[in-house]
């Protein structure tokens, strides 16, 4: 049973997030495949910090590459952040035992 502060308004951001992710989790793998880099670009998008980091990153370690290939970098990021973070929520949200 939850906390009956956790029924606060402060929390129903996070409780509306959790559903939805929790809804992503049970859509077809194959659907899950095809949003997943969408949804990387949107937080890549949304977050300022984000941005920052990944720029940032890149820039540091691949400063000798021109302008295009690190642009091309950015976007290939942003995409495996959409997987990743899709996988991260499988595993937090689904039943694992369905995997093995």
């Amino acid at each position: 049973m939850l906390p009956k502060r956790m029924l606060y308004p402060k929390y129903w951001p996070l409780a509306l997030l959790l559903c939805v992710l929790w809804g992503f989790t049970r859509l077809p793998y194959r659907w899950q495949l095809a949003l997943a880099p969408g949804f990387g670009r949107t937080l890549y998008r949304m977050s300022k910090k984000i941005r920052h980091i990944t720029r940032s990153n890149i820039d540091a370690c691949f400063a000798s590459l021109p302008d295009a290939e690190r642009q091309a970098l950015y976007d290939k990021t942003v995409t495996e952040l959409g997987f990743s973070l899709l996988e991260t929520f499988i595993v937090w949200l689904r039943n694992v035992d369905r995997f093995f």
